[in-house]
């Protein structure tokens, strides 16, 4: 005979058994139970007036020994790795933790395994069960920062576990600004929003264009994303060309200053016109 009772996070059992050959009684007490540091059971078993119990606990500790931390686990981490994320707000856009950077909060990222744990105390992500000598890939949103002008400076990381340590990787956050404006059309001198208009955004003294956006319906322009530093906007040429535009003025200059909070420029204004075609007489 047997009943079994399972409790949160374990079970009870007890069992009788009667040998008829033997004239033997044997009854049995079984319980386990997980806590969250711990794995414990224990096993008690009385034949006739015979008595014997076992008792078990497993479970592993994993130090890091650099920022202080102790990771209880109800299972096995040896030969395991872990990894160390460190988020940082990179003032100066260099990529490294300098002493007068500080650490950015996040509550949620995306990995196929292992255990994330957020600090409230620190900032510092911690995955842990992880297996060796595995890659595994990271992503993070930039919805997700408490900010709107931060951005990830990369979004995905593939990172390698070692066994038995934790491996620190540093992820940088930039700080980004936006460039805002109007589209307008002038028609017999009456301005008035144009959209789908294509605007391009240079990085001064480069002719490569770093971000593109489009007016929307009343001719408002927005873009959000460009980092500190100098500027110039144009309207796509191959575009006017096609629509038969003239565009005041050929192009805007521009700076987006360095802000924790995030810079904006307001005065990205365009006026088109059509092209004069002189008849032939």
């Amino acid at each position: 005979i047997q009943a079994e009772k399972s409790i949160i996070d374990g079970y009870i059992s007890l069992t009788f058994e009667r040998n008829i050959t033997f004239k033997a009684n044997l009854f049995s007490l079984n319980l386990k139970y997980n806590f969250p540091f711990t794995r414990t059971s224990a096993f008690l078993t009385q034949e006739n007036k015979n008595y014997s119990s076992t008792e078990n606990i497993e479970g592993s500790i994993a130090l890091s020994s650099g920022n202080n931390y102790i990771n209880l686990s109800n299972n096995t981490s040896v030969s395991k790795g872990g990894i160390l994320l460190y988020p940082f707000l990179d003032k100066n856009f260099n990529g490294i933790y300098d002493d007068d950077e500080y650490l950015v909060k996040i509550n949620t990222l995306k990995i196929l395994s292992g255990k994330v744990i957020y600090s409230e105390y620190d900032s510092i992500v911690r995955i842990t069960d992880l297996n060796s000598f595995t890659n595994y890939k990271i992503e993070f949103s930039d919805n997700n920062l408490d900010n709107i002008a931060w951005r990830f400076k990369h979004n995905t990381y593939q990172v390698m576990i070692d066994p038995n340590q934790f491996k620190r990787i540093d992820i940088p956050v930039v700080i980004v600004g936006e460039a805002n404006g109007m589209v307008l059309m002038n028609r017999d001198n009456n301005l008035k929003g144009i959209g789908r208009i294509t605007v391009h955004f240079y990085k001064k003294n480069n002719s490569n264009i770093i971000a593109t956006t489009l007016s929307e319906g009343d001719g408002y322009v927005y873009y959000m994303g460009l980092e500190p530093g100098e500027y110039i906007a144009r309207l796509d040429t191959e575009q006017l060309s096609k629509l038969d535009f003239n565009v005041e003025p050929k192009e805007i200059n521009f700076t987006i200053k360095t802000n924790e909070e995030g810079d904006i420029y307001d005065g990205i204004n365009f006026i088109l016109s059509k092209k004069i075609t002189l008849k032939k007489k």
